[in-house]
């Protein structure tokens, strides 16, 4: 049943590669388009967090901004071009404590921001002062795409920030204070594109589970330039992975 409805109607909006609760009613959307993040109040009303004074590419908010081309690289040994061959801004996004961090596979970094910035008298392209880079993504990967990102919302003592890592097919964590990653779980059957995550809630005697649902997008010409017919392979797989005391299993 359809309990609630939010309408961006008048304001310009691209894609939404996904977005994050903060409790209480509230949303961030973030745009991979035009390189914003948006707030939706509890009431349904949508208000500017960080936007850019006009959409023209010399207002682009450089660690949010869109990419209108790519190279071509190669994902589970198919070539493979994002549609109209682009590189998205603003992806994966996350909260905990108060900050809020964010994936731009063009700007090529996970950034962080005061969440308290999005609700202060700036102008909303003026709050793009606080964003500071964590870390940059490996020199020897040309693209990355972190699709989803989640902090475990069962064990504030897990400070992990997990990440789909679609092109490279895994799971990783990283260290949102230091910037330093871990491969969690390195799989191109079980993480044939891994594009969601989502945690389960957690029994007293049970590991941690985490469920990776991938959507074989590389294989798909509808969402792949470089290649001309359909080779994904059913079935569509979601992947649990458990995670024991931080550690994995």
């Amino acid at each position: 049943m359809l309990s609630r409805t939010v309408t961006f109607a008048g304001h310009t909006i691209g894609f939404a590669e996904e977005f994050t609760y903060l409790g209480s009613g509230e949303y961030l959307v973030p745009d991979a388009v035009y390189g914003s993040i948006w707030r939706v109040a509890a009431d349904g009303t949508v208000h500017p967090g960080i936007v850019p004074r006009t959409f023209e590419p010399a207002d682009a908010i450089p660690q949010m901004v869109f990419c209108p081309t790519m190279p071509m690289v190669t994902v589970g040994g198919l070539p493979f071009l994002f549609t109209n061959s682009t590189i998205p801004g603003v992806a994966g996004i996350a909260v905990r404590d108060g900050t809020v961090f964010f994936y731009s596979s063009c700007a090529a970094g996970l950034f962080r921001f005061p969440l308290s910035a999005l609700f202060d008298s700036r102008l909303p392209w003026q709050r793009a002062a606080d964003i500071r880079l964590i870390a940059g993504k490996a020199p020897e990967v040309a693209v990355e795409e972190l699709l989803e990102m989640q902090f475990n919302p069962f064990d504030p003592s897990d400070g992990y920030l997990y990440a789909a890592d679609a092109l490279q097919l895994r799971l990783i964590r990283i260290d949102p204070c230091t910037g330093r990653r871990q491969v969690v779980a390195d799989d191109p059957t079980l993480f044939n594109f891994p594009a969601s995550l989502a945690f389960l809630p957690k029994a007293d005697s049970q590991a941690t589970a985490l469920l990776v649902l991938s959507n074989q997008q590389h294989r798909n010409p509808l969402t792949n330039d470089a290649i001309d017919a359909d080779v994904t392979v059913p079935p569509y797989i979601v992947t649990k992975v458990l995670l024991a005391g931080h550690e994995l299993r």
